[in-house]
């Protein structure tokens, strides 16, 4: 097969073609040919880029990561698969997907290196449009999980109110009749000895009162915050207190519920909005599958710890609930699969979890279940936002 029809296939094919040279030292590759798919795809001629380097092609908004990994696989001879933004002759940008690779001659050396080059910007803002969909479905729900607790979240902050006004209510009493020359009593020693007993009393539960509900309404403000655009060191033990706290009403007259709380445990980079929600769905799963059970059982108990190893932390949710079969556990991930009533549930209060710890997180959610004993839930958090050990 000729040279001529090489080039003219080439020259034919939908896909950017560049061909350089293989030096390396700076400004690096210069670009010895170029298809008809390139020219229609940047703008520029053979003529006008040949001899040139592809860093033509990149400006302030080329991710500078991406090529510093172009410049290590050049460097290892080694192929290069990624996306960055690129420049146009005319100014505008587009999404390019690159496949670069080394050529070597008969010795094993690299000669050139070849990149194929596809405009993805088409699929890139498609996969935007589907993440920002997704993010606001998961504050709608999570939003919706919120308005779900609210009448319980209400009640929570109504008994403290009422407490404190009550105690309120007896100083402002026992000081009318304390004032001198009051009318309505005289003071007296037993009066005295009642007041140095019951006043300090009254106004340390006005404290705990008012911090009761600052811990409620600090859990609230945390669960319904807008979600972040990035990932952030978070403390997964508050995350755990703020569930619970926020969570009461679900499993305060169904089970005890006992923390065991790493007290070194490192922050971890994440979503901490979405872990909120993960932590959330996996409580209430658990309250819903003890008031499952029938019969005389045992109390119900959930149990979360949380622990540490060197690049991951680790948070265990434990029910003696109804438990679930293998069948059943197989889908419990899985978008609208539900085994409550009609009504009960939407079936994606446990895929949300998955998507998060999974899919946002590059965790692991496991689920460890006997029927009739109860379920283990284990999420895996990596300590960064890449996954990688610190």
């Amino acid at each position: 097969m000729n040279e001529r029809l090489i080039r003219a296939a080439v020259s034919q094919v939908d896909d950017s073609i560049l061909i350089t040279d293989a030096l390396l030292e700076l400004p690096g590759p210069r670009i010895l040919y170029t298809n008809a798919a390139f020219t229609q795809m940047t703008g520029y001629t053979q003529e006008e880029v040949l001899g040139k380097t592809p860093r033509m092609l990149q400006g302030p908004e080329t991710d500078p990561a991406v090529v510093q990994r172009i410049r290590d696989a050049l460097r290892t001879g080694t192929i290069f698969k990624g996306r960055a933004i690129q420049y146009r002759k005319d100014g505008s940008t587009y999404w390019q997907e690159w496949h670069i690779s080394p050529l070597r001659d008969g010795e094993g050396r690299i000669s050139h290196y070849i990149a194929i080059q596809r405009d993805v910007t088409a699929d890139v803002e498609r996969e935007q449009q589907l993440a920002e969909a997704e993010q606001r479905l998961r504050q709608s729900q999570k939003l919706e999980a919120i308005g779900a607790l609210a009448a319980g979240v209400a009640h929570e902050i109504s008994t403290p109110i009422q407490y404190i006004g009550d105690n309120l209510r007896f100083v402002e009493r026992m000081s009318r009749r304390l004032v001198p020359g009051s009318e309505e009593e005289a003071i007296d020693a037993d009066l005295m000895a009642y007041a140095r007993e019951q006043l300090p009393r009254a106004l340390e539960q006005c404290f705990e009162g008012i911090e009761r509900v600052s811990t409620i309404v600090r859990a609230m403000k945390a669960f319904a915050h807008p979600p972040m655009r990035d990932k952030t060191p978070s403390d997964i033990n508050r995350c755990i207190r703020d569930t619970v706290t926020v969570a009461t009403a679900e499993w305060k007259h169904i089970a005890d519920i006992k923390l065991e709380l790493a007290t070194d445990l490192p922050a971890v980079t994440c979503y901490p909005g979405d872990i909120n929600q993960a932590l959330l769905n996996l409580v209430v799963n658990a309250a819903h599958a003890i008031q499952a059970r029938e019969g005389d059982v045992d109390p119900g108990r959930i149990e979360i710890r949380s622990s540490a190893s060197e690049d991951h932390v680790k948070v265990r949710i434990e029910d003696n609930g109804v438990g679930i079969s293998e069948q059943v556990k197989e889908r419990i991930f899985d978008p609208f699969f539900t085994t409550k009533k009609a009504g009960k549930g939407t079936g994606q209060g446990l895929h949300i979890a998955y998507a998060a710890i999974h899919e946002r997180h590059g965790g692991e959610l496991l689920c460890h279940s006997t029927p009739g004993v109860g379920t283990v839930f284990e999420i895996t958090l990596p300590l960064l936002a890449d996954g990688k050990a610190a």
